[in-house]
């Protein structure tokens, strides 16, 4: 029998098989990301450390696959100050495979709450993408997905309010009317 087959006979006799196998996955590709998140937006363990109100040695450790055992909660402190949201979800086997295989902490990349024009003003991204004139191929780029694969993505730029506020900066002003978000294709010099 080989030791894909062997790995499966296991996977579905044994539940604490199972539970290892699901550890060992998490234990790497959480941390992982917890490094790629710290890289690009505190470059230091110690600013992320402060912002998530920890000890720059537990940001350490977190980074260090299988070095700790993470809780939701000491994730959602994580998530906070990352300024992302945070997914748990159940799956199927074959899913949390393909999540490993295809996962690259160099290409990893989150939309940060003040980046994420689709949680900002979903309306104006929906009624720009869903317009009869809007043509699915313009306005779009490729570019990589969570998981490393390519994907089209909208491009998007916002239209300012009242001088050179951003949308966030016109959102925490309380502006009266906050810009609109279109594709890139459909804004007008």
């Amino acid at each position: 029998m080989n030791e894909r087959l062997k790995k499966i006979f296991k996977l579905r006799e044994s539940k604490s098989y199972r539970a290892a196998y699901i550890r060992a996955k998490l234990n790497v590709l959480v941390p992982s990301q917890i490094r790629a998140l710290r890289l690009k937006l505190f470059k230091t363990q110690t600013a992320l450390a402060a912002q998530a109100e920890m000890k720059q040695s537990r940001i350490s450790a977190m980074e260090r696959p299988g070095a700790v055992q993470l809780n939701l909660e000491t994730l959602i402190r994580l998530a906070s100050a990352f300024k992302v949201g945070l997914v748990v979800k159940f799956v199927p086997f074959n899913e949390m495979l393909r999540w490993e295989n295809r996962f690259s902490q160099d290409q990893f990349n989150v939309l940060t709450l003040d980046e994420d024009l689709a949680f900002l003003d979903p309306r104006g991204v929906a009624s720009a993408m869903f317009d009869e004139s809007f043509q699915p191929n313009e306005g779009m780029a490729e570019e990589k997905g969570q998981y490393g694969g390519m994907q089209k993505m909208p491009v998007a730029r916002t239209a300012t309010v009242g001088g050179n506020m951003s949308l966030p900066e016109a959102a925490c002003a309380g502006a009266a009317s906050l810009p609109i978000i279109l594709p890139a294709n459909r804004l007008e010099a």
